[in-house]
């Protein structure tokens, strides 16, 4: 198979445009609060969820195909010659899900939200806005339109408000 220039152009690009496309992280917000207390709390609301939710792992397999059979024979000479193609076998995995994981999340939310949290979904900071933002939050500041989230030297999300 030939792909043209065209074609091959336009994969590039999506493949280029694809990686610039980051997964917002999701956050519970509450100004004015130390991360520690939030992740204290955070902490405090997911072993209330696991107790009130506990896990129900579940065990799936998807589907198994079989592709066709095809047969074609002819003949050389006094001989006649088959050969069949495909009945390949496809699929049958086994996946282990817990059941109960939305669940759980709903009830830390909510949780978090009569603490007083609001969950964001905050996109992450580009590298302009990182160049020259905090290295840490001592308390979390205001939520804007323009907030974002980096990630700190700890491995702990930190929020920057950019100017």
């Amino acid at each position: 198979m030939r792909i043209n220039q065209v074609t091959m152009g336009l994969i590039v690009a999506f493949l280029l445009l694809s990686g610039c496309v980051s997964t917002p992280v999701p956050m519970h917000h509450k100004t004015g609060v130390k991360p520690q207390k939030q992740t204290s709390d955070l902490t405090a609301c997911q072993v209330n969820a696991v107790n009130a939710v506990p896990a129900s792992m579940q065990v799936r397999r998807t589907p198994i195909f079989t592709t066709r059979t095809k047969t074609n024979c002819y003949t050389m000479g006094d001989n006649i010659q088959c050969d069949t193609t495909g009945g390949q076998i496809s699929g049958g995995d086994v996946h282990t899900y817990d059941a109960n994981a939305d669940l759980r999340e709903r009830v830390t939310d909510e949780c978090m939200t009569k603490k007083g949290y609001i969950k964001y979904q905050l996109r992450r900071c580009t590298p302009s806005e990182v160049k020259n933002s905090p290295t840490s939050n001592t308390t979390f500041p205001p939520v804007t339109e323009m907030t974002c989230v980096k990630q700190g030297p700890t491995g702990r999300w930190v929020l920057v408000n950019p100017e």
